[in-house]
């Protein structure tokens, strides 16, 4: 899977983007309810830790 975001993080960094690792969650349409919601605190975190550290 690396390799088919690396145009798109050769254009993010050409723009002067930091690069992130991708978030991804496989098999979204048979995980149950706790395994999902578990998922959506860990991504709301990242989210809240990148925007904190980018604008205070």
């Amino acid at each position: 899977m690396r390799w088919l975001a690396q145009p798109l993080q050769a254009t993010g960094l050409y723009c002067g983007m930091k690069w992130l690792p991708p978030f991804a969650m496989h098999c979204t349409f048979i995980c149950d309810d706790e395994t999902l919601q578990a998922q959506a605190r860990h991504y709301r975190q990242r989210l809240i830790e990148w925007q904190e550290a980018h604008n205070g």
